[in-house]
């Protein structure tokens, strides 16, 4: 084990050298610090190529392809057919070979749609140089076609049973999407080319998905022959586009940067799409949109431009002669198991056992939905007109009191809230603030509270025993204002 190999790129890196398998472990990437498995001999330069010069579409699983089939999304509802991904060989295109890929999406006179997309079955890709020479179409038909043809990376993988409460932590995108209508409105004039990135979906609801999510249109963006490149580093992702000219790449244009927080963190697939999102009303005729791809090109771990990719795709056809796909990227376990990031927080897939835990605060808290606003110390109560929420306590001795908002939990349960409005962490035990008022009399340390009549605040118990309320916990500090914030040790409700 090598630790504190330093670098310009990052601050820290940890590397575990196993002799049996570069990806013995796949650990997700951060920021600063890296946690991952490298073979112990220096690894061969890594990089993955195809021209596809395929008969039909059955013959491309024999290289690591999948041509979707059947129901999948997008968009809700959507059907893909393997059909609508043909090879057909010359067609008299400037710098192609011969070879072509195309995918089509179809809409029939009663506005029935069929999608295209073909992705890598193995989700092997990160950092590095993504590129491909695609063409662009539009009918320039209206009503139009709400029609998306897009080249990604991807990783859309979600195990409910692996992570029943976090979501999908795993997700990230990078992808060019061409719009000949653009339906997303960018504001500009159509058609449009975006740029979009994704890291990391969150949700409590599977019916509402939030996510880091950066994007850029490029507004009047010509159809056409196109080289399309975007940079994936460990600090965000870059995207180049160049015009292409008699098959030669024009000078490279800078597309859009997103930086962090949207920089992936998990390997992807690099997949090719061609699907309707809504087809245009009032068209009782069949259209066929169409996407051409003539080759795609990555590089781990490299930046290079899109002169240098074109370069190196006429090395590899001199090469490689009449094969014409070339890959030397292993295929590593799909989910990633730990990592570190720049501030230091620890993730971690999987149970994780130790001897001690020891935290810099005193109480446990989970993530909980309220239905109003509840800061730092505020008494929380079930709210009965809202279930699975919760409210300010509202009235005096209340026995629907859950407990306070915690203001630095040493433990926290869920990750869902984080990123949500409508989330608080409610302590569940321990010690923490709350706020209190002297509507049942002066608090002294060992003095049993429970809700007051002032929303959100405990207050003294000096009542009968047993108490008739839920209780609160127990001070640990004296509050002789009319009211304040104390320590107080919570107790089962």
């Amino acid at each position: 084990m090598t630790v504190g190999s330093l670098d310009e790129e990052h601050d820290w890196t940890l590397r575990i050298g196993n002799p049996d398998s570069y990806y013995s472990l796949s650990l997700v990437y951060f920021d600063n610090v890296h946690w991952y498995v490298e073979s112990a001999q220096p690894d061969p330069e890594l990089e993955f190529y195809d021209d596809f010069a395929y008969g039909d579409v059955d013959d491309v699983a024999e290289f690591g392809w999948d041509a979707v089939d059947g129901d999948s999304e997008p968009p809700e509802g959507g059907v893909y057919a393997r059909s609508n991904i043909i090879f057909p060989g010359a067609r008299g295109e400037p710098g192609t070979d011969g070879y072509l890929m195309v995918l089509s999406s179809t809409v029939d006179p009663s506005g029935n749609t069929l999608n295209s997309r073909l992705e890598t079955s193995a989700w092997a890709f990160l950092h590095g140089t993504y590129c491909a020479r695609v063409q662009f179409t539009d009918l320039g038909i209206y009503p139009p076609d709400k029609n998306v043809q897009a080249f990604y990376a991807i990783n859309y993988l979600y195990d409910p049973e692996r992570f029943p409460q976090t979501g999908n932590l795993l997700y990230s995108e990078c992808d060019f999407e061409y719009l000949p209508y653009d339906f997303w409105d960018a504001h500009c004039n159509s058609p449009v080319l975006w740029m979009n990135t994704y890291e990391t979906l969150i949700s409590d609801d599977p019916e509402s998905w939030l996510a880091a999510k950066d994007d850029s249109p490029k507004c009047e963006e010509p159809p056409g022959w196109k080289y399309l490149l975007f940079q994936v580093h460990p600090d965000g992702v870059v995207y180049y586009i160049a015009e292409d000219v008699e098959g030669v790449p024009g000078p490279s244009v800078l597309g859009a940067h997103h930086k962090q927080p949207y920089a992936p963190e998990t390997r992807m697939q690099i997949a090719f799409a061609n699907w309707i999102q809504e087809p245009g009303g009032g068209l009782p005729v069949s259209r066929t949109h169409e996407m051409a791809v003539d080759w795609v090109y990555y590089a781990a771990e490299e930046y290079l431009t899109v002169q240098e990719v074109h370069a190196r795709i006429a090395e590899l056809r001199t090469l490689h002669g009449s094969v014409l796909r070339f890959s030397n990227i292993p295929d590593p376990p799909i989910y990633p198991v730990f990592g570190v990031d720049s501030e230091g927080d620890v993730m971690n897939w999987g149970w994780l056992r130790a001897d001690a835990l020891a935290t810099g605060a005193a109480d446990v808290a989970e993530w909980v939905r309220v239905s109003e606003p509840a800061d730092a110390g505020s008494l929380v109560e079930l709210d009965p007109m809202h279930l699975g929420s919760y409210r300010l306590s509202s009235e005096a001795c209340s026995t629907l009191v859950a407990g306070a908002v915690s203001t630095e939990p040493g433990v926290i349960l869920g990750t869902v809230g984080a990123v949500r409005g409508d989330h608080v962490l409610l302590a569940l035990t321990g010690i923490v603030p709350v706020k209190v008022t002297d509507e049942g009399g002066l608090i002294m340390p060992g003095d049993l509270l429970v809700s007051s009549s002032t929303p959100g605040h405990a207050m003294r118990w000096s009542g009968p025993d047993p108490c008739l309320c839920a209780l609160v916990g127990k001070a640990l500090e004296a509050m002789t204002d009319e009211s304040g914030i104390i320590l107080v040790l919570l107790t089962a409700h």
